[in-house]
């Protein structure tokens, strides 16, 4: 029988492009937003996180007074004493995350494809209306999807992969901060619901006869091939927990260093593919984009 263990931490942030898809003009498409993730098991945390307190440590007593601890405040600083000491902890940290087999998780997404899958739908959503043989017009919501939730979605769903690839039951997600808790805790429903049926109402209104109608719809997705659960079935928490802990800087700093990597590529190249993270580092511990990703905790 497979042992199952109890619970993973994983440690999120941000970076990149953000901002509702409604926005998003074409001046911007070459942007792209990121979230990423490093991940440790709970039982580990006390014997993973001390080794990473000492550059902590140092990293915070070299931010001057009312600066924020974060690399890419170090790095654009004219402060050459917190840059030297961001550059050795940096890769102090990423000594860590390669030897200690710490997996890195993300999701990469281009503002090009975000407004183009918005314009879409939108244009879908009009010649609907537009051939629409009822006198009663629908007034649609506006639309509040954001790259950061897209984002989420797909970190999301391979965070869950994560976790049941390496036998753990759940896994909790920690960002330092963000505006956007509730909006990420939705996009955690979304991928725990994906199979499950899902009722909207509709409302229309007959400009002639000046009257409303209310349907209601259902629909569901089925996919009866799949080998696995539609639904996201190991995700936990999503909660804030702050600056002043060792590994939301150790993910600062290999979101940042991603970031810089993958806004090099080509503007066709392809994100989230194991071609995108050719050369970078920490290549060698990323899941999710390569075929042989790092499959347990040792």
């Amino acid at each position: 029988m497979t042992d199952i263990k109890n619970k993973i931490l994983a440690f999120i942030d941000e970076g990149g492009a953000k901002g509702l898809s409604r926005n998003l003009t074409d001046a911007r498409d070459d942007e792209l937003g990121l979230l990423c993730s490093i991940s440790v098991p709970e039982e580990r945390l006390h014997e993973m996180r001390p080794k990473f307190q000492r550059g902590f440590d140092e990293f915070l007593k070299a931010t001057p007074p009312n600066s924020q601890p974060h690399i890419s405040k170090a790095f654009a600083s004219n402060n050459q004493h917190w840059k030297n000491v961001a550059h050795a902890v940096r890769s102090e940290f990423f000594g860590l995350i390669g030897s200690l087999e710490i997996p890195i998780v993300f999701e990469a997404r281009r503002a090009r494809v975000q407004r183009s899958t918005f314009e879409k739908k939108l244009e879908m959503r009009e010649n609907a209306q537009a051939t629409a043989r009822s006198e009663y017009k629908v007034k649609p919501k506006k639309d509040r999807t954001r790259i950061e939730t897209e984002l989420m979605v797909g970190l999301a769903l391979k965070l869950d992969a994560l976790c049941h690839d390496t036998d753990y039951r759940v896994i909790d997600m920690f960002f330092d901060e963000t505006d956007l808790l509730n909006e990420y805790k939705a996009s955690i429903k979304r991928v725990q619901n994906i199979g499950k049926p899902s009722t909207k109402t509709v409302t229309g209104y007959n400009p002639k006869t000046k009257s409303t109608l209310k349907r209601q719809f259902t629909f569901q997705m089925s996919a009866p091939d799949l080998e696995f659960p539609m639904d996201a079935q190991n995700l936990g928490e999503i909660s804030i927990l702050g600056k002043l802990e060792p590994l939301i800087l150790a993910v600062d700093m290999v979101a940042n260093s991603l970031y810089r990597h993958l806004v090099k590529l080509e503007p066709n190249e392809q994100l989230n593919a194991p071609s995108s993270i050719e050369g970078w580092q920490l290549a060698h511990r990323v899941y999710g984009a390569m075929p042989n990703g790092p499959q347990e905790f040792i």
